[in-house]
């Protein structure tokens, strides 16, 4: 059986203040499924909409990972939640 992982809940701050995320960055935060807990999927898929988007190099929680995103010259963190998906 492989695992698969897909986000269930995002923070979004930028500067330190809470930030609404673009709509078309919330489409594949919801829609994407990703392989490892890395969410190298979802950074491929944000980079592909134009988007400077990297993985948070800071350690996390095993169910979570931190995305960057480049938005009109400022800089977002994309804090996911990560739901386990099993299939078989």
């Amino acid at each position: 059986m492989k695992q698969q992982y897909r986000v269930s809940v995002v923070l979004a701050s930028s500067l330190g203040q809470s930030a609404e995320v673009p709509r078309d960055i919330m489409a594949v935060l919801k829609n994407q499924h990703c392989s490892t807990p890395f969410a190298p999927e979802i950074v491929a898929a944000l980079s592909g909409l134009g988007y400077v988007a990297r993985r948070e190099q800071e350690p996390s929680p095993a169910n979570q990972v931190g995305i960057w995103v480049t938005i009109n010259a400022q800089s977002m963190l994309l804090q996911c939640e990560l739901e386990v998906l099993a299939l078989h």
